[in-house]
């Protein structure tokens, strides 16, 4: 199955696997978007340190998109073309969600692209990862004012619960205050 390609790609496929995982982790950011691919192009590069292969150039990653591609039992496939990017099949993403810390570079990347709701999936996704650090970048740029989210009270109060959870009372020296 879908699984079990991926674990073996890891000898058999070492690029397919790391766009596979660069792909699902996008998507553990708390992000529903596609991953774009030139975005996913530049974050595969962040899981050498998990798979012993030599640094993809741009040919090997476009051969892995092509494998991760490839249909498997007639419809499902690791990486789903959408508009926009990639997705990774459900199933797949299912079995990856409790493996490994998303690298940093994949929160860079998703931070980058994240706009007004999205960052607050972002800010709840790295909370509940324990990234606490990422968190707090997330929702200092989501409580800013101007910032297009639909509510800024769960902005706000998901960002006075991790201040909270940090022992810190006072973002950037500024107080929050009910109401």
């Amino acid at each position: 199955d879908l699984v079990d390609r991926l674990d073996n790609a890891v000898v058999a496929q070492p690029v397919g696997a790391m766009v596979v995982l660069a792909a699902a982790d996008w998507s553990r950011t708390g992000l529903t978007q596609p991953v774009p691919k030139q975005v996913l192009m530049t974050i595969a590069e962040s899981y050498l340190h998990r798979i012993p292969v030599q640094k993809p150039g741009p040919t090997d990653i476009s051969k892995a998109l092509e494998w991760a591609q490839q249909p498997l039992y007639g419809a499902s496939q690791l990486l789903v073309q959408a508009a926009g990017g990639f997705t990774v099949f459900d199933y797949v993403l299912d079995h990856l969600a409790p493996t490994a810390a998303i690298p940093d570079e994949v929160w860079e990347a998703a931070i980058s692209v994240a706009r007004g709701d999205e960052l607050v999936q972002v800010g709840l996704a790295a909370f509940e990862q324990n990234r606490l650090d990422i968190a707090i970048q997330v929702f200092e740029v989501a409580v800013q004012p101007g910032t297009p989210i639909v509510d800024a009270t769960i902005a706000a109060f998901n960002y006075a619960r991790i201040l909270e959870h940090l022992d810190r009372t006072e973002p950037n020296g500024v107080h929050l205050e009910n109401g």
